[in-house]
């Protein structure tokens, strides 16, 4: 809000009297003229009874809004007055722009507002020192010329340059107070030990606290920070920021660990590498397998014909349970499923649904056991292969089943055998076996 203008010994009178609630009052002809500019208070009394308006008990001051001529439009009852009547017959009511608590209070408010910022024509010589043995918060009457700015001073005493507005030495004693900028010139300043601004930075030395604020863009000095100017630190850290923005460091890992998010809200940190399960297939031909003494399923091989190769089954006999055992090495296994998928095809076309099945029986060798002393246990899981006409004798079938077998140790060497289960299967004729896929998950 703007200060009020004032006039010196302008006092008015009102051409009648009034009641509290008018907000238009005339004055005598041409008075209005001398008056000052709107916004602007008067203090309105009776004249005949009281020379003195502090005395008059129906004293009261308004807000002069609008002039016309001679006519004032008023706002009542302000800076705690009240509205009153002022309308007795015979008395003169007069009106007089003095300087009231409200211009008081509006004057105060701009200058306490006011910044530390001259344009006046107060200089500094070219290499003054200035000195101020008063407080710290006393107000330096110090202006820089071209830019009306407040030198510094300081209690220990300073060179400043008004020229240039740089200071023009490197170390101080004491509390700095007022605003000046630190800029390049000055190489290092370091106050009593405890703050030293880089070349090339600007700030505020700040009045209220006598620190060094930084308010400059720092952007050119960030670009063109080499990593040798960095802290020494802990070999092997690295430079993050914490949840609340703060720069943190992530200590560091060891040897094979790498660098794992720990998701928004937490630093990250060096961890083992996580393990990942992976599928191990292995095919086991009608070839590869061994065939008991007792009761063996016939190896049969077929020469092909044309460019189509020749190929090799195990012939399993549909009145007797013949069996074929193979021994492989399970690279990784650490006990859990295996998945036994096996590929057959029938002797001859089936006459309607039939089945074909095989019982799974396992044991697990482990080092230094008798290789051909091992007998196998049946798992009590079966593959089975559901058969129709569909299913010519050219046909492969594909089925499969899970077996956990406990007989098998991590790192044995295990035996798998397929024995026909012709008392539960269907098929008429000969189950021929090309092979058996064996699969299973290590980590």
């Amino acid at each position: 809000m703007s200060l009020d203008v004032i006039k010196n010994f302008c006092k008015v009178t009102a051409s009648a009297g009034y009641n509290d609630t008018a907000t238009e009052i005339v004055l005598l002809a041409g008075e209005g003229a001398t008056l000052p500019t709107v916004p602007f208070n008067l203090v309105w009394w009776d004249s005949t009874q009281y020379t003195d308006p502090a005395e008059c008990p129906t004293v009261e001051i308004v807000r002069v809004t609008n002039v016309a001529i001679d006519t004032l439009t008023i706002v009542r009852a302000q800076e705690s007055t009240a509205a009153t009547v002022k309308n007795v017959s015979g008395h003169t009511y007069k009106l007089v722009n003095a300087f009231t608590k409200f211009t008081y209070d509006l004057i105060k408010t701009t200058v306490d507002a006011t910044t530390g910022t001259n344009t006046g024509d107060n200089t500094i010589a070219t290499a003054e020192v200035v000195t101020d043995t008063a407080s710290a918060t006393t107000w330096p009457a110090l202006y820089e010329a071209a830019t009306g700015s407040i030198a510094v001073h300081t209690d220990a005493g300073l060179t400043y340059n008004a020229s240039t507005a740089n200071l023009a030495t490197t170390t101080f004693t004491g509390a700095l107070t007022g605003h000046a900028s630190l800029d390049a010139p000055i190489n290092s300043p370091t106050f009593t030990g405890t703050l030293t601004v880089p070349v090339g930075l600007t700030g505020l030395l700040r009045a209220d606290t006598g620190v060094v604020s930084i308010d400059t863009d720092v952007t050119n000095l960030v670009d063109n920070l080499s990593y040798t100017q960095l802290a020494d630190g802990t070999d092997g850290n690295l430079i993050t920021w914490d949840a609340a923005g703060a720069p943190a460091l992530v200590a560091t890992g060891t040897a094979t660990h790498v660098l794992t998010s720990n998701g928004v809200g937490t630093a990250p940190t060096f961890q083992a590498a996580a393990g990942g399960a992976q599928t191990v297939s292995i095919y086991l031909p009608a070839e590869a397998s061994y065939l008991p003494a007792t009761a063996p399923a016939e190896l049969a091989e077929i020469a092909g014909s044309g460019v189509y190769g020749g190929w090799s089954y195990l012939a399993f006999d549909d009145t007797t349970s013949e069996h074929a055992v193979w021994r492989v090495p399970v690279p990784g296994y650490d006990g859990g499923n295996i998945t036994v998928t096996a590929f057959s095809k029938p002797a001859t076309t089936p006459a309607g649904a039939v089945t074909l099945q095989y019982d799974i029986l396992t044991i697990g060798l482990a080092n230094s056991e008798a290789f051909n002393a091992a007998i196998t246990v049946d798992t009590t899981v079966n593959i089975s292969h559901s058969l129709n006409t569909t299913e010519l004798n050219t046909d492969i079938c594909i089925a499969s089943a899970t077996i956990d077998p406990a007989n098998v140790a991590a790192d044995d060497l295990l035996v798998i055998e397929l024995a026909r289960d012709v008392a539960t299967d269907t098929l008429v004729g000969d189950g021929q076996l090309l092979g058996i896929l064996v699969s299973y998950t290590r980590t």
